[in-house]
């Protein structure tokens, strides 16, 4: 069965990792039968578990279990190239470098000869790049917001 909406692919991904609803639900910090409820397709998918489930997996392509575009896993190895995985367990070397541990963004530069799938992954590593710094940004805004709670009631 090929996984046609966003609950039904993140319960192939949770199968994938061989783990049941009740231990997806304990490392997601929820109940099982919220989890169960999200899996069926009875309640959505927050954008608030999405940044819990890809902090705890970063290897899953969000691109990938919002649209289905792409490969459902992507692996970092030391030598900073991604690997990606189909849904049918198939690996392949990708040729797009990224650094390892740094807050800058690498430009790859991509031609007339590059393929339409190099194409098409550029623009999902650079989304899911956006989406990651995206919720650090949120991340520091809210830490900042606590400061300053925090430094407002040391002066009264």
């Amino acid at each position: 069965m090929t996984p046609n909406t966003i609950n039904q692919r993140l319960d192939f991904f949770r199968k994938s990792l061989h783990i049941n609803k009740t231990e997806f639900a304990t490392e997601l910090k929820t109940s099982q039968p919220a989890i169960s409820a999200i899996l069926s397709g009875k309640r959505p998918l927050s954008r608030g578990m999405m940044a819990r489930i890809k902090q705890l997996h970063p290897e899953l392509n969000l691109i990938w279990l919002e649209t289905g575009m792409g490969d459902m896993v992507i692996t970092q190895h030391p030598g900073t190239v991604y690997q990606y995985t189909s849904q049918g367990g198939d690996n392949y070397n990708h040729s797009l470098v990224m650094p390892l541990q740094t807050d800058e963004v690498e430009i790859v530069e991509l031609n007339e000869n590059s393929s339409p799938k190099d194409l098409m992954k550029e623009i999902h590593r650079l989304k899911a790049l956006l989406f990651d710094k995206d919720e650090e940004l949120k991340k520091v805004k809210r830490e900042l917001v606590e400061t300053k709670k925090k430094l407002n009631a040391q002066k009264k």
